[in-house]
């Protein structure tokens, strides 16, 4: 199905990470190295911070990946792996002959893993290269690590799309900062939003509600003079 088309490359992306995805950037990088397989988009991060992620080491001058660990034990290098991919097609014949290899190994393993078995072998082959981000980038492992990505969505809207946030005005809730209300929602003239308030599709928010620094999921309702602070 990816291959149907012949498209010159594709995006593959982890499920748990926000960023400004400089997605535009990352295909003309991609186009001006015509040997890469992959780019993927990196970030720097502190020593204590890179070793829970993928770390790699690159030529500064051409940007290609030397040297890849995932989560290694010790300190390798401080940019990390954002989970964000652009590939070749010639990524599926990488695919094919780690696949190959683990026949002949008759591995166990019942999966190929991106991380561990494809870009430690395209590395130091100018197949892999990485394009570094000055833009947000940050995993959503936890409920609070999803209000910081809200946050940094909704002033990306304030900055790009600023017609989708909310306003206040006569018979409308008072607005403070950057809000989002799926325009399906009830909310009461009295309720005080924000800053950094998503309200989902068909949410009820009663009076005199205060939310602050919270996503509100689809459906939910806040009774009269609630307060739900982050």
């Amino acid at each position: 199905v990816i291959q149907s088309g012949n498209p010159e490359c594709f995006f593959v992306m982890n499920a748990d990470v926000c960023s400004d995805f400089p997605l535009s950037e990352m295909v003309v990088f991609h186009r001006e190295r015509p040997h890469a397989c992959c780019t993927m988009m990196g970030t720097e991060a502190s020593r204590e911070q890179a070793l829970n992620y993928g770390c790699l080491v690159e030529n500064t001058d051409t940007h290609e990946v030397l040297h890849y660990v995932e989560k290694p034990g010790t300190f390798v290098s401080s940019i990390i792996n954002c989970g964000v991919y652009l590939f070749s097609p010639d990524l599926f014949n990488h695919i094919a002959t780690v696949f190959a290899r683990h026949q002949e190994e008759l591995s166990s393993k019942d999966s190929i893993r991106l991380e561990q078995d494809i870009f430690p072998m395209l590395t130091g082959d100018s197949k892999l290269f990485v394009y570094k981000t000055q833009k947000f980038w940050s995993q959503i492992k936890s409920a609070g690590s999803a209000i910081y990505a809200n946050r940094l969505y909704l002033a990306l809207y304030h900055k790009t799309h600023p017609d989708r946030l909310a306003r206040g005005g006569e018979g409308m809730p008072n607005i403070t900062g950057d809000v989002y209300i799926h325009p399906s929602a009830t909310v009461d003239s009295t309720a005080v939003l924000g800053p950094n308030v998503t309200i989902g599709a068909n949410v009820t928010i009663g009076p005199g509600a205060r939310i602050r620094e919270s996503i509100v999921l689809d459906g939910a309702t806040i009774q009269d003079h609630s307060c739900i602070l982050h």
